[in-house]
């Protein structure tokens, strides 16, 4: 910069003093303002009079005072001190709740201490009350009259003729899931006291979901081509799925122990179990005002099962005498009562079993007062325990290809059934265990290569006292009917004897498979692909 384009020494010496604390850099700066402004002042662009010396001046003081604010800010503020007036005591009566009480007043206005105030934690108690209202199961129960009780001509499964069962064809309308619920891998049907008319259906699987359907609600259904919507669905665990979903078959009152005969015939409460390994006590008689789900009495904790549960049974009449046994990925099997669930699992189940080596995915009670529980494992055997002597009193490790399911016979204490991922259902008699009674075959297609998905088989009888066997296949598209013969099981085990299918029902082309059946009485109810659920009707080889 030449020296005639800059303020000269004497006029910025005169400055010199209020900028000694400048770099030379700001120094320089200040001189170049101080010559544009004289230049412009030439010009006649600014007012002439204006002083240099001031101009320089609020520069400075500029750049001191964002210097200033830059340090203001990182200053604290000195805290409020906020003045509340003291908090009287409130009734704690959902009637007057939020009135004070009247000595408590009158002890302030005599200017006296107030001795007690509410606490945060009950404040918090108050405000996360949930509320909850009748479900739908209450509410349909309650519509009903006299004249409406039973269900409807389509829903009355009654069989036709005596002659011997022949076909199963699908009646009434289909129920239908959630889209999200894809897959079922439970069912199962409310049985009433007079064990007459079918009316609920619970049915849980993929994505956490359970869903009931009221099947005896004649305003629901009558006109609807579409299908049935379930009343009640909600996420009812917080895994992937659920393994299974079954009624509570409790007379009376869950708190109490002196039960008395329930009348009523709509369902009270649930249990299930999925893959987060806990089990939960549901009350379907009242729904959550915000989320539409069942109320939750009880959830077990980590004492039952280190991994998910793949399977779930549950037996008994009155309260002291419902046990639930559970079948886990962590390779045990245990035995809980339900007053042990109901207090969450704090007192641990009442037998746990060790015996297998791998998942157990089957396990069924013998019920009727017995102690035999039967399992099946993924290391491939089925075995038979006795809870009460804490026994292991059978091991079968030939039967099958990786077993899946056993099925106790509830008119043959001695007989039960068996399935895995083979071609072929085994009947066993626990008095002679060198090999099965009898071997089913013929249900799955020559075309199947390998069974990958569970099938489990159900017994059927007839009103003549005849049972069948049903089992669904994997890539058959049917229901295939064995029949079972009695005369065979009395002759202990002599030789094998094989039975081929008996009758074979094709379900709708767009049902896909045959997946959960579920029978009571006559009634028979089965699951298909897609997540839908078809109700049949027996079929005798009369008509």
């Amino acid at each position: 910069i030449s020296s005639s384009d800059c303020i000269s020494e004497n006029d910025y010496d005169a400055n010199d003093n209020n900028h000694h604390h400048l770099s030379d850099y700001e120094k320089l700066r200040l001189r170049n303002i101080k010559r544009n402004h004289d230049r412009l002042a030439a010009l006649g662009l600014i007012d002439s009079s204006k002083n240099n010396n001031a101009m320089l001046k609020s520069t400075s003081d500029e750049r001191q005072d964002s210097s200033t604010r830059r340090q203001s800010k990182k200053r604290k503020k000195p805290d409020r001190v906020k003045h509340t007036a003291p908090t009287m005591p409130l009734r704690r009566s959902s009637r007057n709740r939020n009135v004070p009480l009247l000595n408590s007043i009158n002890n302030a206005e005599q200017g006296e201490e107030v001795p007690y105030s509410q606490t945060a934690m009950e404040r918090k108690e108050e405000e996360e009350t949930e509320l909850f209202r009748n479900s739908p199961l209450v509410q349909y129960s309650m519509q009903l009259d006299e004249s409406s009780k039973n269900p409807f001509q389509t829903f009355a499964f009654q069989q036709r003729s005596l002659g011997k069962l022949s076909s199963f064809v699908p009646t009434g309308p289909r129920l239908l899931s959630p889209k999200s619920n894809h897959a079922i891998y439970s069912l199962d049907i409310f049985a009433t006291e007079d064990n007459s008319a079918m009316e609920w259906i619970v049915c849980a699987g993929k994505s956490g979901l359970v869903s009931i359907w009221n099947c005896a609600n004649k305003a629901e259904t009558e006109g609807d081509d579409d299908g049935l919507e379930p009343v009640i669905t909600w996420k009812s665990h917080g895994g992937r799925w659920v393994s299974d979903a079954i009624f509570v078959p409790v007379k009376g009152d869950l708190n109490s122990s002196n039960v008395t005969t329930n009348t009523i015939n709509h369902p009270s409460h649930l249990l299930t179990a999925a893959n987060d390994g806990k089990v939960c006590l549901w009350d379907v008689r009242s729904i959550s005002c915000s989320t539409g789900a069942p109320k939750n009495l009880a959830t077990t904790g980590s004492s039952l099962h280190a991994g998910g549960i793949f399977s779930m049974h549950v037996v008994g009449g009155n309260y002291s005498d419902v046990m639930v046994c559970t079948g886990s990925k962590d390779k045990t099997l245990a035995v809980s009562t339900l007053d042990s669930i109901v207090g969450g699992g704090g007192g641990g189940p009442i037998f746990v079993s060790h015996h297998h080596n791998a998942k157990v995915g089957c396990v069924q009670m013998q019920g009727q007062g017995g102690a035999l529980i039967g399992s099946a494992s993924d290391d491939g055997s089925i075995a038979v325990h006795d809870f009460r002597s804490r026994n292991t009193i059978a091991d079968i490790d030939f039967a099958h290809d990786r077993p899946h399911s056993f099925v106790w016979d509830s008119s043959n204490l001695h007989t039960f059934f068996s399935a895995g991922l083979d071609t072929t259902i085994h009947s066993w008699d626990l008095r002679n265990l060198k090999g099965p009674v009898e071997s089913y075959y013929g249900h799955v297609p020559l075309t199947t290569k390998k069974c990958k998905r569970i099938h489990r088989p159900c017994i059927y009888r007839s009103e003549l006292g005849l049972d069948y066997l049903l089992s669904g296949s994997e890539n058959s598209g049917c229901l295939s009917i064995f029949q079972v013969s009695k005369e065979r099981e009395e002759d202990v085990c002599k030789e094998l004897h094989k039975s081929p299918v008996y009758s074979r029902g094709y379900l709708p082309d767009d049902c896909g498979d045959a997946g959960c059946i579920g029978v009571h009485g006559s009634n028979v109810v089965v699951t298909v692909d897609g997540g839908d659920v078809l109700i049949l009707e027996p079929r005798s080889s009369s008509e």
